[in-house]
């Protein structure tokens, strides 16, 4: 065999190996974690922070018996999970979880999400709260990190993919009277 030859199916047998190559990584295809496009709050006066971006949201537990929403919207392909906390400072460090949920294609939570809650005058918070469907859901307690009423809170929405446990989040300050 001549040299060319060699040199020709040495070239073809290359190719060939780059395009599995090239082939098996597009296999390994994982979607891509969930983007937290929007986190947003109806407070107890009735004011939403997604049509009233520069309007203070406040919440008080005598008005509308403390009830709040919270709302999120993300772009996904795959589950990821829902955590909201409550905190003194702007950090997800030493907050309170107040509420939790599962969310992704096909299930109640896909690219938008929604938390009923409601703040009572003990300084604690129930989201979905507990009920004859779901008894298990108990209240988050914040009276130790209450310095003075009234004082912003920080409410932290963090959205964390299942499959590669990427995490996105964000905070709206609230005044809690």
């Amino acid at each position: 065999m001549s040299k060319l030859a060699i040199l020709t199916i040495i070239s073809i047998v290359a190719a060939i190996s780059g395009c599995r190559a090239t082939y098996d990584d597009h296999t390994d295809y994982h979607p891509a974690p969930p983007e937290l496009e929007g986190f947003h709050m109806v407070d107890s006066y009735g004011v939403s922070s997604f049509e009233n971006p520069f309007v203070d949201l406040a919440l008080n537990p005598y008005i509308d018996s403390g009830l709040f929403e919270i709302f999120w919207d993300v772009n996904n392909e795959s589950d990821y999970t829902v955590v909201i906390s409550i905190n003194d400072i702007p950090s997800l460090a030493g907050g309170r979880v107040i509420g939790t949920d599962y969310c992704g294609p096909g299930l109640d939570c896909d690219f938008e999400g929604v938390q009923f809650c409601e703040y009572n005058a003990d300084f604690s918070i129930s989201c979905d709260p507990p009920s004859e469907e779901f008894p298990g859901r108990t209240l988050t307690y914040f009276d130790d990190l209450i310095e003075t009423i009234p004082q912003t809170m920080y409410f932290i929405l963090d959205v964390c993919d299942t499959q590669s446990d990427i995490c996105k989040f964000q905070i709206l300050d609230v005044l809690m009277e």
